[in-house]
């Protein structure tokens, strides 16, 4: 067998190609989008909600009140 002596491996003649950026950002925008947080004001928001259909409530009920105690007078 005969060897050479300046034998050298076999490189590659494939030039790497740059990935590109576009899947990556859109999958890490979804990420944030669908990752939420609470916050101080979802607080406040969802007491004044309350306040408000509570308080809707209650003048409901004293409409109806009123309107009953109405009609039983006539």
């Amino acid at each position: 067998m005969k060897s050479t002596p300046n034998a050298q491996p076999l490189v590659s003649a494939q030039t790497l190609q740059p990935v590109a950026a576009g899947p990556t950002a859109v999958i890490s925008s979804v990420g944030t989008l669908t990752r939420s947080r609470f916050h101080w004001y979802h607080a406040v928001f969802a007491v004044g909600l309350l306040a408000v259909s509570g308080a809707g409530t209650v003048v409901l009920v004293k409409v109806s009140k009123i309107l009953y105690t109405i009609t039983l007078s006539c």
